[in-house]
């Protein structure tokens, strides 16, 4: 699947405007707002931080959700579970359904965990400003203070609104 992000990785440059990705469509895909410039901006900072990391099996998943949860002080009595029983032919490399995380068994990635971990943790904000501080929160707990710079940029870059009360340090 191609991306329907324009904008190379590491690229610097205007808000979403200007960004090439007009309202409407680019390459064939529906731009429908906040959403889809939080994916271009988790695409971005993904791919600029060559994490490279393979899929996860489902003890790696929840043992990085588990450590990630504990770091980012969102410790309590609920845990996510884990069902690799996303389709090999969906588009999606995860979706959460506000009990259970759900993820495709070749796309299992570290960032796609602290994504769907994020919908876990706000299962009504779809991909609203607080989800976006969240996930920074998730990475940053996850991936390293560089990795939720990264990403901080990426929403920046592509005009997607965070809300950083909810990226605490």
């Amino acid at each position: 699947m191609g991306s329907k992000c324009s904008v190379s990785a590491g690229a610097t440059g205007p808000a979403r405007a200007d960004s090439g990705l007009p309202a409407g469509t680019a390459d064939g895909l529906e731009f429908t707002g906040q959403t889809d410039w939080v994916d271009c901006a988790e695409e971005d900072a993904e791919l600029e931080l060559e994490l490279d990391d393979g899929p996860l099996t489902t003890v790696e998943a929840e043992a990085f959700a588990l450590d990630v949860l504990a770091r980012a002080g969102w410790c309590g009595d609920a845990v996510p579970v884990f069902v690799f029983d996303v389709a090999a032919d969906d588009w999606r490399a995860g979706w959460c359904d506000g009990s259970a995380i759900h993820l495709h068994s070749q796309l299992a990635r570290r960032w796609v965990v602290l994504h769907e971990l994020a919908h876990w943790l706000r299962p009504m904000d779809g991909h609203e400003p607080e989800l976006c501080g969240v996930l920074v929160g998730l990475v940053r707990a996850g991936l390293g203070e560089e990795a939720a710079d990264r990403l901080l940029d990426a929403y920046r870059y592509f005009d997607s609104e965070v809300d950083l009360t909810w990226a605490a340090a």
